[in-house]
């Protein structure tokens, strides 16, 4: 299998095989009369093969999300997104809410971080990024011990075809895990559309973030680059795009 649960350690070794740099993965953030856009038009960058694209976002100060009821949030996090001929696709994001209202919050709100990336192959006609191996979703949520509940979701499209993971929940700090495989995903483009949502209680107090720092697997190589609090950090199986063989 192409899956890597320890995703830290297979960048570092990545990165000496990579001599193309990507751009950017697009994040948008919606809420309740918000929708904010880390590019214009708000649509996926593409990545090329033996590519990465690699970043941060930053709504917070100037820049906070107010939603239609007043209440204000920061929404910072950072992203590493790579393909390789050897590897196939892998990709993090980690996204971070933090609540920074003046006082407690008026009303329940709900905020969704979504990253989109589109991984380019141009392989013969017949290709196709279809299981097996199956695509496997990995969110070691961290919240509050009460008070914020998250979903996470990640979905691909493929010549106008979509398949999704099943959507995970989470009332408390813990992985949370989802595998199965997807079909016909065929073409040269996949789309990645990954998307965390957040809802705070009524009445949370200022500074209330669903962050702190977890690791998502127990392999004593993996690390958490330093100063990171992590909301939610996300990992993907990596993956190769491979010829459908003749029936």
């Amino acid at each position: 299998m192409f899956y890597q649960s320890s995703f830290f350690p297979r960048i570092a070794v990545l990165a000496l095989a990579i001599p193309v740099a990507g751009f950017s993965a697009t994040i948008e953030v919606t809420a309740p009369g918000v929708s904010v856009c880390t590019a214009s038009p708000c649509a996926a960058d593409t990545l090329n093969n033996n590519a990465t694209s690699s970043g941060s976002f930053n709504f917070s100060g100037a820049t906070k999300i107010t939603l239609s009821d007043g209440d204000s949030y920061s929404v910072t996090g950072t992203f590493f997104n790579s393909q390789t001929s050897a590897n196939g696709i892998g990709w993090s994001y980690v996204p971070v809410v933090t609540y920074v209202g003046a006082g407690a919050s008026a009303a329940a709100d709900t905020i969704s971080v979504q990253m989109l990336e589109n991984f380019f192959n141009p392989i013969p006609v017949g290709g196709t990024w279809d299981s097996p191996p199956d695509y496997t979703e990995d969110f070691p949520f961290a919240l509050p011990a009460s008070g914020v509940s998250a979903t996470g979701q990640a979905c691909f499209t493929a010549e106008a075809v979509t398949d999704c993971l099943a959507k995970l929940s989470a009332s408390s700090s813990g992985m949370y895990t989802s595998g199965a495989p997807l079909n016909n995903l065929n073409g040269p483009n996949l789309l990645l559309d990954a998307t965390a949502t957040f809802t705070f209680a009524k009445n949370t107090a200022t500074g209330t973030s669903a962050s702190s720092p977890i690791s998502s697997a127990p392999e004593p190589a993996q690390t958490i680059p330093a100063g990171i609090g992590l909301a939610s950090l996300f990992l993907l199986q990596a993956r190769k795009l491979r010829s459908k063989k003749a029936n």
